[in-house]
C-alpha cells in the first residue's frame, strides 16, 4: 500500500477553503496521540473545514460555556467502578469491573500514547486510593464483585517502574471505604456490613488499628495541617442513614470524629447544619489536590449536601488546631441546564479541585445521562457550566474521572448496558465565569452515507492518502 502524507500544506488548505475531495484513494486521520484512523476510498466522501462555536449567554444561573474534548487511544480492557489517578505525564486505572460485572484483575498504564496492561490480585472494587508524599500510589480493601467479598489486600504503584507490588494486608477486610495520606502514611476507615470501629494506619510499612470511631459506609476523611484526622458520613455500614444527634436543647446535628494520633483519642462532635445538608454519598475515589494549608490560604475539604426538598450547597471543612470548621459557598446550584428544561442530578457528583487556578470542578449528569461540568472559582465566586455531549458512557456514577497535572480532567471507562467501556477521553474545563475555549479550527471527514466524524486542530497531526 502507497501512502502518502499530507502535513502542514495540506492543513491549512483544509482549515481555510473548501473541501479536499479523493476519487480514487482512502484516508488516513493522523492523531497526536499516534491513532491512525482509515478511511477507504469505498467509504469516504470529503474532508471539509469546521469550526468551534463560541455562542454562549451570561445568564444569572452562570456563563453558558463550551468544552474542548479529546478522545484518547482506548483501554485494552472495558472497566467500571474502577480507580483512576495520574502520575507525572501518565494516567493509570487500576480494577474494577468489566463485561457481566466480572471483576477485572488488571490494571493499565497510559504512556506516550498507549496503554500498558498488567496483572493485579484483586479488582478493589469500592476499595481506596491514596497518594504518598513520594509519588507512590496504594490501592486497597474493596471487593470482587460486590461489597460483600471485600479484602484487607493492597497494592502499590512505583511511578519510576511503571509496576505494581504487593502492600501489606489492612488489620481488617474493607469494603465502601475511604482514605486520606498523610506524607508517606496513610488512615484509611469505612466498611460495608462490618462493626469494626477503629481505623487502619499504614505507618509507611505496616498497618495497626487506632482510633474509636462511628461506623459508616464511604466515609468523609480529612487531615489537618497538624495531623489531626476527621471523619464523618451519612450511611452505616448497612446503607442505612445515621441516626442524627440531639442534644438536651432540643437541637440536631450529624456526628463526627476527630482523631488525634498524639494522644489516639477520638472525640466526637456534631454539626447542625449537615442535620439539614446531609453529604451526598459518593463511592471512593481519589482526590490528590483537594487538601488544606493556611500557608497557601487554601479553604479546605470540599463537599455537596443535599437537603429534604432535593437543593444542594457547597460545602468545605476546614479542619485546624483540634477543631473543624465548616463554610458554606454561594454557589447556585441550577436545577435545570440553564436555556432548557433538562434536570441536572447532582446526588453522584464528583468533585475535583485545582489549587493551582483556586477552582473546583463539580462533574455530573443530566437526565439524557450526558455528563455536565461546572467550573467554579472559590475566590470570586464566579463560575461557568457546560455539556460534554456525547459522553453518556461515562456515567459518574460508574465511570472514573482524574484531575491530570496540566489542569485537565481525564475521563476514563463506564457501564454500557453490562459492558464495561473502554473509551477515554480528555477534557479542558472552561475557566470560571468565561465561556472557556475561544473557538478551534477542525475538520470534519465526511463518508458516502452523509453522516461524518470530526476532528480538531489540537489532536490532529496530519491527514494522509493511500492507495
Amino acid at each position: 500500500m502507497k501512502r502518502n502524507t499530507i502535513l502542514k500544506a495540506l492543513m491549512a488548505a483544509v482549515f481555510s477553503t473548501a473541501a479536499l475531495q479523493v476519487q480514487a484513494q482512502g484516508i488516513y486521520v493522523n492523531k497526536k496521540n499516534g491513532e491512525s484512523i482509515p478511511y477507504p476510498a469505498a467509504t469516504f466522501d470529503k474532508v471539509t473545514p469546521t469550526s468551534k462555536a463560541t455562542a454562549s449567554t451570561n445568564t444569572t444561573e452562570g456563563v453558558v460555556a463550551t468544552l474542548k474534548c479529546e478522545k484518547i487511544a482506548d483501554m485494552i480492557n472495558g472497566r467500571f467502578d474502577h480507580h483512576i489517578f495520574a502520575s507525572g505525564n501518565d494516567i493509570v486505572v487500576v480494577g474494577g469491573l468489566s463485561s457481566w460485572f466480572k471483576a477485572n484483575r488488571t490494571a493499565e498504564v497510559y504512556h506516550n500514547g498507549v496503554w500498558k496492561e498488567m496483572s493485579i490480585d484483586d479488582p478493589h472494587r469500592g476499595g481506596f486510593s491514596a497518594i504518598l508524599a513520594d509519588g507512590r500510589v496504594m490501592i486497597g480493601g474493596g471487593g470482587q464483585y460486590s461489597g460483600s467479598d471485600k479484602t484487607a489486600s493492597t497494592i502499590i504503584y512505583n511511578p519510576s517502574t511503571q509496576t505494581f507490588t504487593s502492600g501489606p494486608d489492612m488489620t481488617t477486610a474493607r469494603s465502601e471505604c475511604q482514605a486520606v495520606p498523610v506524607g508517606n502514611t496513610i488512615y484509611v476507615t469505612g466498611n460495608y456490613k462490618g462493626d469494626d470501629k477503629t481505623m487502619d494506619y499504614f505507618d509507611g510499612t505496616s498497618f495497626k488499628a487506632v482510633g474509636d470511631t462511628y461506623e459508616r459506609s464511604y466515609p468523609y476523611i480529612f487531615a489537618s495541617e497538624e495531623g489531626d484526622i476527621w471523619t464523618w458520613g451519612t450511611k452505616d455500614t448497612e446503607g442505612n442513614p445515621v441516626e442524627l444527634y440531639q442534644t438536651d436543647d432540643g437541637r440536631q446535628g450529624l456526628l463526627v470524629n476527630g482523631y488525634n494520633p498524639s494522644t489516639n483519642e477520638t472525640g466526637s462532635y456534631f454539626f447542625s447544619i449537615l442535620a439539614e445538608y446531609k453529604p451526598i454519598v459518593k463511592r471512593g475515589y481519589l482526590r490528590p489536590t483537594d487538601y488544606y494549608s493556611s500557608a497557601s490560604e487554601e479553604p479546605g475539604y470540599f463537599f455537596i449536601g443535599e437537603n429534604s426538598e432535593g437543593e444542594y450547597k457547597l460545602f468545605n471543612a476546614v479542619p485546624s488546631g483540634g477543631h473543624c470548621q465548616l463554610n458554606s459557598f454561594g454557589l447556585d446550584f441550577p436545577k435545570v441546564f440553564p436555556g432548557t428544561d433538562v434536570k441536572l442530578l447532582f446526588s453522584g457528583a464528583v468533585v475535583l479541585v485545582n489549587s493551582a487556578k483556586h477552582e473546583l470542578y463539580i462533574i455530573t449528569q443530566y437526565e439524557s445521562h450526558d455528563e455536565c461540568i461546572i467550573s467554579y472559582d472559590y475566590y470570586t465566586g464566579d463560575w461557568s457550566i457546560a455539556k460534554t455531549e456525547g459522553l453518556h458512557q461515562l456515567q459518574s456514577w460508574s465511570g472514573a474521572f482524574a484531575l491530570l497535572n496540566d489542569g485537565r480532567i481525564v475521563c476514563a471507562g463506564g457501564i454500557n448496558g453490562d459492558d464495561g467501556v473502554k473509551d477515554v477521553y480528555i477534557i479542558t474545563p472552561p475557566t470560571a465565569g468565561t465561556t472557556g475555549i475561544a473557538g478551534e479550527n477542525g475538520v470534519d471527514v465526511w463518508k458516502k452515507d452523509g453522516s461524518h466524524d470530526t476532528y480538531w486542530e489540537s489532536e490532529l497531526e496530519s491527514i494522509s492518502t493511500y492507495e
